[in-house]
């Protein structure tokens, strides 16, 4: 950890084709006053074009390499410019940014940490299959690492630059957010969760 009083965060927006949702995602990012960058992941739909005129950063990967590799590639440009964490929120306006706010306050005294950002769900209102997922993976998180976490598959996270580059996941689709949770928790890395609202 570095010598200054808290640890400084980056957004970082991974993004696959979601030209619709992306620039209302970031404007709302960059309203927490905390730097943005998005990571366009191979898209054809053209939605960097979208951010035009917003003083956010872009990054682009060619081709399509997953959302793994789209978070890693976030943290290696935040390691290089100075944040000590990183905050990936989805494209899709699933999740509200101004949650990231309670992810960074969450850290607060603990740091490094993971931190996750718990959606809430309503049953009714929810297909049967996501909720099963979302069991089975809590399930399979609190075998592996002994954490009880209520949202493993939330793509609002709070990441350690440092500690997330050190590992080596072998993953680089989706399933790197279950893999990289598990390898920070061997690590010793404390991993917490916050409740969220889902738009």
């Amino acid at each position: 950890m570095n010598n200054r009083t808290s640890p400084q965060f980056l957004v970082v927006i991974p993004v696959y084709n979601h030209r619709e949702t992306l620039r209302d995602v970031t404007i709302q990012s960059l309203r927490t006053g905390l730097d943005v960058l998005v990571v366009d992941d191979g898209s054809t739909d053209r939605g960097l074009e979208s951010l035009q005129g917003l003083t956010c950063l872009t990054h682009t990967l060619t081709p399509n390499r997953g959302k793994g590799a789209a978070i890693l590639a976030g943290a290696a440009i935040a390691a290089e410019r100075g944040f000590d964490g990183i905050i990936t929120i989805d494209a899709d306006g699933q999740h509200d940014p101004a949650s990231i706010t309670a992810l960074v306050e969450k850290t607060a005294g603990q740091w490094p940490a993971l931190v996750i950002g718990n959606r809430t769900m309503i049953a009714e209102e929810v297909p049967r299959s996501s909720l099963f997922g979302r069991s089975f993976s809590n399930f399979w998180v609190r075998l592996e690492t002994g954490c009880a976490l209520p949202d493993t598959q939330s793509g609002l996270r709070l990441y350690p630059v440092r500690e997330l580059l050190r590992l080596s996941i072998h993953t680089r689709r989706y399933d790197f957010e279950i893999e990289s949770l598990v390898r920070l928790a061997w690590g010793g890395i404390p991993v917490h969760s916050v409740p969220v609202p889902v738009h």
